[in-house]
């Protein structure tokens, strides 16, 4: 479909004209509208009597305009805080007799624009605000859609964002900032852009807001971080760090589909003895593991409360939600005693015969009463569960399609699972889902691809992660077996979950200690890995290219940008800008495999040719210092922050502070400088410089506190960064 473009005299004014019209405006009237402008973003909005109105932004320049469809009452400007910061307001009546009031705010410091129409009567529900007749001209489109929330680059999926960019990537995106599980964005038959309640809702309740989130920037991805982060401020989300509960900080053991014991148990052991023999096994092979999740094999299912129905009738829903008792005969709390490990527990949809129905109230195939989620967040707490994964959510784990029973079951779940301090995870979820989240501040992670983590997966997981990642939700690929070096790789680099789902036989002790510490703490980025903006637009172009993904730590004057790239058809090689990736000065990347590195001046870009079809490299800027420390050379995020506490670099030294696990052996740092660096600290070993590469390794120990503080020098004269 064709984007209607705004006409030449809507262009936006100049930073100095907008200025000087911000002071002189003034709320015109009833009979003119009005006009207000956020002076730090620049972003104007207007209202006039006749129900027209419009949005524009000065840098990316773009228009937005449409119409009520009636006059607009009562316009008025004004000013105030919310949730998302200070703002400045056009609010409205719609001049129909419906009673509608609206406003269109925008905030200080961020270039969004929240638009609200309630409904002060009950009405059919015919339309939606905005309803955005003319956007600004941008080729390129992607939405998402289905389970997993999968990203299309077309405007198919109405439930989540719309997101618009240019070759350039100004980008805008438009959704719902409320009533997530009923709303829809997308087309009107007459091409406008409308962000409403889904048509198959035929009324609206007395007393109803629905809103809509516009977001204007220049850059694909961090437009969608300024969306996602208005979201979820909006909805007062705190959002989780990536180490908030077990399944976040450490590598954990999975029993779904894929894994080893799947409905399957080592000969003779059973499930108790099975897992706690896996237990001892991953310690044994030199990584703890911090967590199990229990697959739906737990709990009864179908009419009989069978375990393991035979597999014509494995499609059956929860019986009773409580452990098995020919699996866990002591009881769910008994074994997690034995285990010494917390539980990850999965659940289905409510099956048609369980005895629930009769005792709770139902919305198609799940509870919506809040006593039923009160019983299960109790059970689970006190045997020893840190987190309920509610799977299914696509389909057979939905309420009915109203505005009530939508929320009603998606609101118990969350807040009973809160009152229990346990987290979430959601599967097989929608964009709805994603944005519904952005309520519930337990709600930490999200699986966001099918079953069993392939390299086949990899791009439609980091695409979705892309969405997820806006709202706050750490991503899940699922699981996989540790001597699947690119599969953990991928996992460590989203920054989210890293679960495997080993035989004991399998073990693979390397592989593991690239993504984690001993004590089988996660070492990782600080934010998940996703295309880069110039694989989204040659992906949205229909070029072919390899996928370039990328995620980065930050630590005080250290940053390491990880980027990761694999061919999709016979790409032999990928190019990557450091100065797109955030970095002003030379850059020294390394390889990660073939553990080699090279100096990169700034404005340069990079040719990194594949070996097995893909690629990993570590970025890091040269500092003043003329160093360039990429971290520990054994773990995947060299500088993530369970590896190092802080990095320090002025003029003459860098300064480092390591993390370790209790009893870890030494580490290897490894890093690039002009000159031998020097170190005096007394928890380093002997410095190897290579002075054809220029290339450095430190073994580290650690001190009796688990910490080694060392501090490096250039031998030589000070080797400034150039620019």
């Amino acid at each position: 479909m064709s984007l209607r473009t705004a006409p030449n005299d809507a262009r936006f004014l100049s930073r100095r004209t907008l200025a000087v019209f911000a002071s002189l405006v003034v709320c015109s009237g009833i009979a003119h509208g009005a006009r207000t402008i956020e002076s730090t973003t620049s972003v104007a909005l207007e209202i006039r009597a006749d129900g027209s109105y419009a949005v524009e932004s000065e840098d990316p320049g773009f228009s937005f305009a449409g119409a009520l469809g009636a006059g607009a009452a009562d316009v008025r400007e004004g000013s105030g805080t919310d949730a998302l910061g200070n703002y400045r307001e056009l609010s409205f009546r719609v001049d129909d007799g419906t009673g509608r009031t609206g406003f269109l705010r925008t905030y200080e410091g961020r270039p969004v624009v929240r638009f609200s129409m309630t409904w002060h009567a009950g009405a059919e529900n015919t339309g939606g605000f905005p309803s955005l007749a003319t956007v600004p001209e941008a080729p390129f489109g992607a939405t998402f859609s289905g389970k997993w929330s999968v990203l299309h680059f077309d405007e198919s999926g109405t439930e989540g964002p719309v997101a618009r960019f240019d070759a350039a990537g100004r980008t805008y995106i438009l959704s719902a900032a409320s009533n997530f599980m009923v709303a829809h964005t997308a087309r009107t038959p007459a091409g406008a852009l409308e962000s409403r309640i889904h048509p198959a809702i035929p009324t609206l309740p007395s007393g109803f807001t629905h809103e809509a989130l516009l977001a204007v920037g220049n850059g694909i991805n961090r437009t969608f971080d300024v969306w996602g982060r208005a979201l979820t401020d909006l909805s007062g989300k705190v959002r989780p760090p990536n180490d908030a509960d077990p399944s976040l900080r450490s590598l954990g053991y999975w029993t779904d589909n894929g894994a080893a014991y799947y409905y399957n148990t080592e000969h003779g052991l059973g499930y108790p003895g099975t897992l706690v023999a896996v237990r001892d096994a991953f310690r044994n092979a030199g990584t703890a593991l911090g967590y199990v999740q229990l697959d739906s094999w737990w709990y009864p299912k179908g009419a009989s409360g069978d375990w393991n129905p035979p597999p014509d009738q494995w499609m059956f829903g929860i019986h009773t939600y409580e452990a098995h008792p020919d699996l866990f005969p002591s009881g769910l709390r008994a074994f997690q005693e034995e285990l010494g490990l917390p539980l990850m527990t999965h659940a289905r949809w409510i099956d048609e015969k369980s005895p629930y129905r009769q005792r709770y109230v139902m919305s198609n195939n799940v509870v919506v009463e809040p006593s039923y989620w009160e019983a299960v967040a109790g059970y689970l707490k006190s045997s020893g569960a840190f987190a309920y994964e509610q799977d299914w959510l696509d389909g057979k784990a939905t309420a009915a399609y109203t505005i009530e029973e939508q929320n009603l079951f998606m609101d118990s779940m969350a807040r009973a699972m809160e009152s229990q301090g346990l987290s979430m995870q959601y599967c097989m979820a929608t964009p709805r889902h994603l944005m519904q989240s952005s309520h519930y501040g337990n709600l930490t992670t999200a699986r966001l691809s099918e079953d069993i983590c392939t390299s086949d997966r990899w791009d439609q997981f980091l695409y979705s992660s892309r969405l997820a990642s806006a709202l706050g939700v750490w991503p899940w690929a699922d699981e996989f077996r540790s001597g699947e070096t690119g599969n953990i790789l991928v996992a460590t680099l989203s920054a989210g979950v890293v679960g495997v789902g080993d035989a004991l036989d399998e073990i693979d002790p390397a592989n593991l200690s690239l993504a984690a510490r001993p004590d089988g703490v996660l070492v990782k980025p600080d934010t998940p890995l996703v295309p880069t903006d110039a694989t989204i637009l040659s992906d949205a172009r229909g070029i072919a290219a390899p996928l370039v993904a990328s995620t980065s730590s930050e630590l005080g004057d250290a940053r390491a940008v990880y980027v990761f790239a694999h061919a999709r058809a016979s790409e032999a090689e990928a190019t990557f800008d450091p100065s797109a990736l955030g970095f002003a000065s030379r850059v020294f990347v390394w390889d990660f495999f073939a553990r080699s590195g090279v100096v990169v001046p700034a404005g340069s870009s990079y040719v990194q040719p594949f070996v097995n079809g893909g690629s990993y490299d570590v970025l890091v800027a040269v500092g003043p210092a003329g160093i360039a420390l990429v971290g520990d050379e054994g773990k995947f995020a060299t500088l993530g922050r369970k590896r190092f506490a802080r990095v320090t670099q002025g003029s003459r030294c860098l300064t480092a502070t390591i993390l370790f696990a209790p009893g870890e052996g030494p580490v290897t740092l490894v890093g690039w400088s002009a000159e031998r660096p020097e170190t005096r600290s007394p928890n380093a070993g002997t410095v190897v410089w290579d002075a054809a590469t220029g290339v450095f390794r430190i073994p580290v120990s650690a001190r009796p506190d688990g910490t080694a503080t060392i501090v490096l020098r250039s031998s030589g004269p000070v080797v400034r960064a150039a620019r």
